[in-house]
């Protein structure tokens, strides 16, 4: 390799390589001296020529086995994401990693091989990446498609919701070019609309549970204004939740139970007309629950 072959080596790992370009130059320096001494033997320009040769592939071999390195590294990170999760795909992994640390602990490895290792070991995080996504994708239609049977012919709007998330997801799924990002993307979309959807169900069904108890309410607020005054309170804070866009699934979930629970406190003490004041002391431990959860996150320590 000419002076000049080595300099436009040194001049395209400038940036990416500093360290190694750097001692490269130096080499380079060296050698345009010799080229440069009238007084320089064949030897001595023999020797320049040898030097700078295996300064170059020296260099190339320290950046091919950084390379190498930087894959490892990369194998090693996600290996241990995914460790105790995907078997199949952490035992690939786990080949891929020692395979790897087999070439780049050998010293007498060549740029080539080095090279060649890190193409194939980033092509195999690639593929085993590709296959951890298309399982998350595929564990989110699973759920989708349990969920959209246990509503479907009772909430039109989020059935056709989910209906429409499912084919899209399916779509991307069945899409053999479909890559990591892509795939990762799809499913974090449908996971957040399972989540959306859910908790529109949930708003339903609490919505339902305050009309009942509103009426409810209205039936016995003159004959029974101990339990209905508790009982209006526990319907506010339950519309309060209803709603917060803020709250989940769950806190829907949690008022509409209270709300449940309550009813049927308050219906057995209306209906038997005994122990009233008991009643609505019970009913008021299931208020504060439900204001803990609409403020806290929580039920209230007050609860029972």
């Amino acid at each position: 390799i000419s002076i000049s072959e080595a300099e436009t080596y040194s001049g395209s790992i400038q940036k990416s390589n500093p360290n190694e370009a750097k001692v490269l130059a130096s080499i380079i320096d060296g050698c345009k001296e010799v080229q440069n001494n009238a007084d320089a033997t064949q030897s001595d320009i023999d020797f320049a020529t040898s030097a700078i040769n295996e300064s170059v592939n020296q260099c190339k071999i320290a950046i091919a086995r950084n390379a190498l390195s930087t894959a490892i590294s990369e194998a090693e990170e996600y290996y241990n994401s995914i460790k105790g999760k995907y078997p199949e795909q952490e035992k690939e992994m786990a080949a891929l990693i020692g395979n790897c640390k087999d070439i780049y602990n050998n010293p007498d490895a060549i740029v080539e091989l080095l090279e060649f290792t890190t193409a194939i070991a980033n092509e195999g995080i690639k593929q085993i990446k590709t296959e951890v996504a298309r399982i998350d994708l595929a564990a989110a239609i699973s759920e989708a498609e349990e969920y959209y049977n246990s509503i479907k012919g009772k909430y039109p709007e989020q059935e056709k919701e989910m209906a429409a998330l499912i084919g899209n997801c399916k779509d991307i799924y069945n899409n053999p070019d479909a890559i990591v990002e892509l795939l990762e993307f799809t499913t974090a979309i449908a996971n957040e609309g399972i989540k959306q959807i859910k908790t529109e169900v949930a708003r339903i069904d609490l919505a339902a549970a305050i009309s009942e108890a509103e009426e409810y309410y209205t039936s016995i607020k003159e004959s029974s204004p101990c339990i209905a005054s508790v009982l209006q309170h526990i319907i506010n804070t339950a519309k309060e939740i209803k709603d917060d866009d803020k709250l989940t699934q769950s806190d829907m979930e949690f008022a509409t139970s209270i709300l449940e629970e309550v009813m049927k406190q308050a219906k057995d003490a209306v209906d038997t007309g005994i122990n009233t004041v008991n009643a609505a002391s019970r009913m008021a431990e299931k208020y504060y629950d439900l204001n803990g959860r609409r403020f806290n996150g929580k039920p209230s320590a007050k609860g029972v």
